[in-house]
């Protein structure tokens, strides 16, 4: 059994299609490789896009890191301050059930 483009399944097909199909899915390949060579300045300046991207999302993940510090701070201190007003151990940020 073959599964279509559809999600489907459909029966296994002859050997002579199984050939052609293989030959076009080859020529296929083969075109979309020979589309992606491309020139040298080409080629740096998808490397330093690529360089820039990943130095921003470094930077933005070390902002979140230091968010995620400081909300865990004020959660802590939120929590002690609730706990001595309301005089219970009960985490208020705990999900309730």
């Amino acid at each position: 059994m073959v599964q279509n483009d559809y999600g489907g399944v459909s029966a296994p097909l002859p050997v002579s299609e199984r050939e052609v199909l293989m030959r076009l899915v080859s020529q296929q390949i083969e075109r979309k490789l020979a589309s992606t060579a491309r020139p040298a300045g080409q080629q740096a300046a998808i490397t330093h896009t690529i360089s820039a991207q990943h130095q921003t999302f470094m930077n933005l993940a070390s902002h979140v890191a230091m968010l995620h510090t400081e909300i865990e701070k004020l959660k802590a201190a939120y929590t002690g301050l609730w706990r001595a007003r309301m005089g219970a151990a009960f985490d208020p940020f705990q999900d309730a059930h």
